[in-house]
């Protein structure tokens, strides 16, 4: 490493004058090497006769921000800085930092000119050396990875962690001080079998669940060398399926389970628990835990974009099972039409099931303007309760969905439209669906409530006004790819002097990336509107779905 003195610098001085008019440009940059700061530019500008009766102007900039500036030895302020009630003269600047070195500087101030300093200040750091420094071991300091033997550091104290597997973790909190380096030499002592963690991916499984949504992660992790045995044991304690887990190197271990027995054949609904046992020459180590196999857990993806979930515009029956979670993320744009500009509808959304056919879900879009329009935004929400479950290869279902929401549409003319159908006020549904093998005929009403007629009316007191919707859909589940099209049609009301005629309807399609929790969506919706007007677009998002 080479080493500099403080007071060794670099001066590039460039000089540049204008004669004609007696103005001029002085530019000093000053790097220095081991001293007390990274960079320093100091710039003098000269101004015209006319002004050299003004006071001097200091400026004083820093990298980082906010270090003290002091002018000789009085405080001046705080950077970025300027000082303009200076008289002229010579003065020592001193800037500074808590954990970096002061820099100190002598600049002379003249009559009507103008010097700016901008300097960036240096780390005080020290060193902190591990020796020796072994490719097996694991070291952290301050829960920061170490990948190399000597690291540079600001001074203070670290908590300094190794590991090495078959060993216990050598820990010791240590001092880096100023330019000096610290040296620190992990002793291990070997560490005795134990299991630290032992996990499940999932309390309720599902194997007829696509991907890693219908298998069961089991993960666990040790202390020294070994070997275990993973086994399924049914409701009566019998061994239904096992695997070996060869002899670890390492501290994470884990293996997967996806339904069967070890004839293959698929295992019944009910109670199971995971058997572990490690062991080495001397110890023999065991764990349990329960789950439960059950094929009513449906975890699909499904659209998040209207109300409820399902496909676009009609959702379905199904409700994520207790601690399913889907989170999904959409953008794309709506072209033109003769009611409305262009715009670009941002969507974020998320479900999560609370278990006993229980539901809930929230939306929140951005419809943001590309010229003309006005930006819009909504905010939705929505329980679900799946009440009806009947049948086999033929099966019925049906659940009940309550929506509100908020938009912020325009109190009167074309724009007032909803433009995907979804919940101003409060809105009840009640979809009945017939399901056969992958195919989900969807068809249900929905009554809403809004708290005043936003084509007409005015938001001033509370007016509340009705609407009637029936909603329709048909879905294709294949497990890791969901296909859908659906529709909403208006149903004029008695007494609805403005009643909505415009009929919404979108296709989709969800991916679900195999050996991940990733799905990727592509939508297209169009809105029909009276006299043929139509207006369409299209989407692309991603989701998570666990």
């Amino acid at each position: 490493m080479k080493s500099i003195g403080a007071g060794l610098v670099t001066i590039l001085v460039i000089f540049a004058t204008a004669c004609a008019t007696g103005t001029g440009t002085l530019r000093l940059g000053v790097t220095v090497d081991g001293g007390s700061a990274e960079s320093v530019v100091v710039s003098h500008e000269s101004i015209s006769d006319d002004d050299l009766s003004e006071d001097p102007v200091l400026i004083v900039k820093s990298e980082p921000s906010g270090a003290r500036v002091m002018l000789d030895s009085r405080f001046v302020g705080r950077t970025p800085l300027v000082v303009d009630n200076v008289k002229p003269g010579e003065y020592t600047i001193t800037v500074s930092g808590p954990g970096y070195r002061p820099y100190r500087h002598v600049v002379r101030l003249r009559s009507g000119s103008r010097t700016t300093l901008d300097v960036t200040l240096r780390l005080i750091t020290g060193y902190l050396a591990i020796a020796p420094f072994e490719r097996d071991v694991e070291y952290a300091i301050a829960g920061t990875a170490v990948e190399e033997p000597i690291v540079e550091l600001s001074v203070g104290s670290y908590f300094f962690r190794a590991r090495k597997f078959g060993y216990r973790d050598f820990t010791r909190l240590v001092d880096v001080n100023d330019s000096a380096t610290t040296y620190v030499s992990p002793v291990f002592e070997p560490a005795p079998l134990a299991v630290t963690s032992f996990r499940v991916s999932r309390r309720i499984l599902n194997p007829a669940n696509p991907g890693l949504t219908g298998t069961l992660g089991i993960s666990f992790e040790v202390t020294a060398p070994g070997t275990a045995e993973v086994e399924i044991h049914d409701a009566g304690g019998t061994k239904i399926w096992s695997t070996h887990v060869p002899r670890f190197t390492t501290w994470a271990q884990s293996t997967s389970w996806r339904g069967a027995d070890d004839a293959g054949a698929a295992v019944p609904d009910g109670p199971y628990t995971v058997v572990l046992t490690v062991r080495d020459d001397d110890t023999v180590l065991s764990r349990t835990l329960s789950f439960h196999v059950d094929r009513s857990a449906v975890i699909a993806a499904r659209s998040l974009w209207s109300v409820g979930a399902g496909s676009m515009y009609a959702p379905t029956t199904d409700t994520l099972p207790r601690f399913g979670t889907q989170l999904s993320f959409s953008a794309g744009r709506r072209a033109r039409s003769a009611l409305a500009p262009a715009f670009v509808p941002i969507t974020a959304a998320a479900r999560f099931g609370l278990g006993s056919g229980l539901e809930l879900g929230v939306l929140g879009r951005i419809e943001a303007a590309e010229a003309d329009g006005t930006d819009r935004y909504g905010i939705f929400g929505y329980g679900s309760f799946g009440f009806y479950d009947k049948g086999h290869r033929v099966r019925v279902s049906a659940s009940a969905i309550m929506a509100a929401g908020y938009q912020s549409a325009p109190v009167s003319g074309p724009e007032s439209r909803d433009r995907f159908s979804s919940p101003f006020g409060v809105s009840a549904l009640l979809p009945v669906q017939l399901g056969i093998g992958a195919l989900r005929i969807t068809v249900g009403p929905e009554l809403a409530i809004a708290p005043y007629d936003r084509v007409g009316g005015t938001p001033d007191g509370f007016s509340p006004t009705y609407s009637a919707r029936v909603r329709a859909g048909t879905l294709l589940d294949f497990g890791r790819i969901v296909t859908a099209a659906s529709a909403t049609f208006p149903v004029p009301l008695p007494g609805d002097s403005t009643p909505s005629r415009t009929i919404h309807s979108g296709a989709e399609l969800h991916w679900l990336i195999p050996g991940t929790y990733l799905v990727v969506s592509g939508l297209v919706f169009s809105a029909l509107e009276p006299a043929e007007r139509i207006s369409w677009g299209g989407a692309a998002g991603f989701g998570v779905l666990y």
